[in-house]
């Protein structure tokens, strides 16, 4: 590698090419940003073949947009990451106490065992350590691949990487066979994870994901998912290490909000009363962002001004979590619903602030038109919506957003008789979040049309 003087710039070769390598902010702002007409995004072939041709860095730019719709949600939402929380969280801990007795171990590895076993159990719900031990081989192999020489002969590293592709494809093929064959069958699964997710979502038009795709997905997202993961937390815990002020201030921003109550931990005697509140109150996060007098009138604006249920006396992450599971990316209402959350903690947590440092109260009205400015700010970069209510349509302008109407074009369709002699059974369902509470419902006619039977059934959570 050739460095050019002191201008960020590094003549090296990879992936088989003469490259380039710049690091300073300027030049990758150029590179990446601002030189559009000089330079595209994009993999080296050899990468491709080993990540898959379907995965996102192998498909065109509207097949990946429409890739990335589908499956961030799933992967990236708040409803996603709140279901395996606890999971992640017992893992990391249960594995922090067993590295205390291992003595001197490579840390990188231990810390991609780590995100491997949580990877792995929010794609496919696995906790078999053997399989997971195969996988993680594989991936490995993979990953030394995708950074050599495209040399496809025995013994190098890049024909290595092709047979563990390979097995993996076959592994992820059988358990996508597997999932495709208990639907047919009507087995419903002990618990929903992300193959289940990847399954059953379809775009606006229909359209569901093939296996190819499911695959060079899971591929990819399973191993970025521990990679990228490992090698963060890895160099996190380095930097802290080197800059230990800086850990020290993390400890004391953790639950800062929480100002009396950290106080009486640290077994001081306080008095709590919270300056946020006219009358006061026992000062705890709840309280000052969900419980409390001032707190709840704001909720329940935007409950009523949104047409959501009123949530009187649940916690702060239960009224989130009710908002987010009736947040819609189809609808621009349906979008702000997802903001609105961020946007009334934020303005709860300033207005607690302004109170504690400076002794001064934000009205409601001061805060709800507050509110309201941001959403109508954030509001005009809303995508366009496919379908808009009258209802709709009011609350955007209460904002003074934009209406954007996205065209959609509809098939008509209707019910069909069966032959004579034969019945025909409808079926449907729906769930309020992806785990969440769901129902389903079907009906059997005759060839008349004669209702015969009809059945529904409801699950707390699936």
């Amino acid at each position: 590698m050739v460095l050019f003087g002191r201008t960020g710039m590094y003549k090296a070769f990879m992936f088989g090419s003469p490259s380039v390598i710049v690091t300073t902010p300027e030049t990758c702002r150029r590179v990446l940003t601002v030189d559009d007409d000089s330079f595209k995004p994009g993999w080296p072939q050899s990468t491709v073949q080993l990540i898959g041709n379907k995965s996102f860095i192998g498909i065109s730019y509207e097949e990946h947009k429409r890739l990335r719709l589908l499956t961030a949600a799933l992967v990236n939402g708040y409803e996603a990451l709140s279901t395996y929380a606890k999971y992640i969280e017992e893992n990391v801990v249960s594995s922090l106490n067993k590295w205390t007795t291992m003595g001197e171990f490579e840390f990188l590895t231990q810390l991609r065992k780590l995100t491997f076993r949580i990877i792995m159990y929010i794609f496919l719900s696995s906790e078999s350590e053997p399989v997971m031990e195969a996988l993680e081989r594989e991936y490995t192999a993979l990953n030394y691949g995708v950074r050599a020489m495209a040399i496809n002969l025995p013994g190098f590293s890049y024909h290595k990487a092709l047979k563990a592709r390979k097995k993996l494809v076959a592994t992820f093929q059988s358990i996508v066979d597997e999932r495709r064959n208990q639907r047919k069958e009507f087995v419903l699964p002990k618990k929903k994870d992300m193959m289940d997710a990847l399954l059953d979502v379809a775009d606006e038009n229909g359209r569901k994901l093939s296996d190819e795709e499911i695959i060079d997905i899971l591929l990819m997202y399973l191993n970025a998912g521990h990679e990228s993961s490992g090698h963060t937390a890895m160099w996190a815990a380095i930097f802290l290490e080197w800059h230990p002020e800086f850990l020290q201030k993390a400890k004391a921003q953790n639950n800062c909000l929480l100002v009396d109550n950290r106080v009486r931990r640290a077994g001081i005697p306080l008095a709590s009363k919270c300056d946020c509140c006219d009358n006061g109150g026992y000062e705890d996060q709840s309280h000052v962002l969900a419980l409390g007098t001032f707190a709840e009138q704001v909720w329940s604006k935007c409950c009523s001004t949104l047409a959501i249920c009123r949530m009187e006396g649940r916690n702060w992450k239960d009224k989130v979590e009710i908002w987010f599971r009736r947040a819609k990316f189809s609808t621009q209402p349906g979008q702000l619903i997802g903001l609105l959350p961020r946007i009334i903690t934020w303005k709860l947590w300033t207005r607690w602030c302004m109170a504690r440092m400076e002794g001064k109260h934000e009205s409601l009205l001061s805060v709800w038109n507050s509110i309201k400015y941001w959403l109508g700010l954030i509001g005009k970069n809303l995508k366009a919506s496919s379908r808009l209510s009258k209802r709709d349509e009011e609350i955007l302008l209460m904002f003074n957003i934009p209406i954007k109407h996205k065209h959609i074009s509809y098939l008509p369709s209707k019910w069909v008789k069966p032959k004579e002699g034969w019945h025909k059974l409808n079926v449907d369902g729906c769930s309020l979040g992806n785990p969440g509470s769901s129902g389903a419902g079907g009906a059997i006619r005759d060839c008349k049309g004669k209702l015969i039977s009809g059945f529904n059934s409801y699950w707390e959570s699936i």
